[in-house]
């Protein structure tokens, strides 16, 4: 029988590797949730992670639970959908360190940590408006 492996998470780190209250409100205040899902197909869809680094191409992120904590290499591409919180399009430009995202895409099995996806799509949980502001 073909599956679906799936962990869900609905607590956050501080930067000691505990948990906290303020980063599991601010992750529910805006409209997320922890939720790690990886299909026995090669992908995975993560919702409630929070950006670390921004270089390049590449978003750096974590999720994590207890003493638990999952690093993310997010590598974005010509084909990825950079999406804000409203639904409308945005860049790499404006993910910023703190920020909440989900991503989904193709998990790269060849590197185990930190974990590595091919973006399939970035949404930012963090950008308010619909639009960029010019």
């Amino acid at each position: 029988m073909r599956g679906v492996f799936i962990i869900l998470m609905y607590r956050v780190f501080d930067s000691n590797n505990e948990h906290s209250d303020n980063d599991q409100a601010k992750i529910h205040a805006i409209g997320s949730i922890v939720d790690i899902r990886f299909a026995d197909n090669g992908t995975v869809m993560v919702s409630g992670a929070t950006v670390t680094a921004v270089t390049g191409n590449t978003i750096m992120a974590t999720t994590g639970l207890g003493s638990v904590n999952f690093s993310w290499a997010v590598n974005a591409d010509a084909n990825t959908k950079l999406i804000r919180k409203p639904g409308g399009m945005s860049s790499l430009s404006e993910i910023s360190v703190g920020d909440i995202i989900s991503f989904s895409g193709a998990l790269n099995t060849g590197i185990a940590s930190p974990f590595t996806v091919t973006a399939r799509s970035v949404k930012d949980w963090s950008l308010q408006n619909s639009s960029a502001v010019s």
